[in-house]
């Protein structure tokens, strides 16, 4: 991966930074956790993304330097793992973004003005 361009990351990796992006902005919040990762991924790309595709996409993005992570315990249930974008990732997934607007995927800009 070409520093702060998406080079090097698969369609998964891409969509989950677009994923993260998303859940953040929804929940005005920078850290978001994997249950509501899979529900904006669902929401975005209209497809399913496994815990088994998803957790090893996000230790190979935390490696790369594109994320970073915590451990949280919530008052109640068991506790979780929390997900935010480092400013690198940030740089990327805005070329994600950018790439998948000129490939006419959707887009956080694009889901968001869908629904104002």
């Amino acid at each position: 991966m070409v520093r702060g361009r998406p080079e090097g990351l698969n369609r998964t990796e891409k969509d989950l930074l677009i994923s993260i992006l998303a859940a953040s902005v929804k929940s005005r919040d920078d850290e978001t956790w994997g249950y509501e990762l899979q529900r904006t991924f669902k929401d975005l790309f209209s497809r399913s993304l496994s815990w088994g595709t998803m957790f090893p996409a996000l230790r190979r993005l935390e490696a790369a330097g594109l994320l970073s992570s915590r451990w949280e315990q919530p008052d109640r249930g068991p506790r979780r793992r929390l997900y935010r974008l480092t400013e690198e990732g940030r740089r990327v997934s805005g070329a994600v973004q950018a790439e998948a607007r000129r490939a006419k995927v959707p887009t956080v800009a694009r889901k968001r003005t869908a629904h104002a």
